[in-house]
């Protein structure tokens, strides 16, 4: 049973002039789009997710990852937050790798739907 539902992310700045081509992995997984490859995002655009979660840990940590043509993709950063909150709505700031520290910024929203502690 999923206990946890990404529901969408919110960019406040990209890493790039001309719009960030993002996707999230899971478990070293990727998980989000499904269909393709990244989905395209600017300055204080919100994208909707809708994506369901089994989780059995207390922290759950997403990546977020910009998608880059000619050289290799950059990890931007991890959104982390317990899945044993009571259920509800809750919006994650991404703490963003060393690389990327004060140049973007972007929340995700997620709904828990039961916790794993019962």
């Amino acid at each position: 049973m999923e206990n946890i539902r990404l529901k969408s992310i919110t960019c406040h700045q990209p890493s790039e002039t001309d719009k960030d081509e993002i996707y999230l992995r899971f478990r070293t997984e990727k998980i989000w789009p499904s269909g393709s490859k990244f989905l395209k995002i600017d300055t204080n655009d919100t994208l909707d997710i809708n994506l369901a979660l089994d989780i059995s840990s207390i922290w759950v940590e997403i990546e977020l990852w910009e998608y880059d043509y000619l050289k290799k993709d950059d990890h931007l950063g991890d959104f982390i937050f317990k899945s044993s909150n009571y259920s509800g709505e809750y919006t994650c700031e991404l703490k963003v790798t060393d690389e990327w520290a004060g140049k973007v910024k972007y929340t995700l929203k997620y709904e828990i739907l039961k916790s794993i502690l019962g």
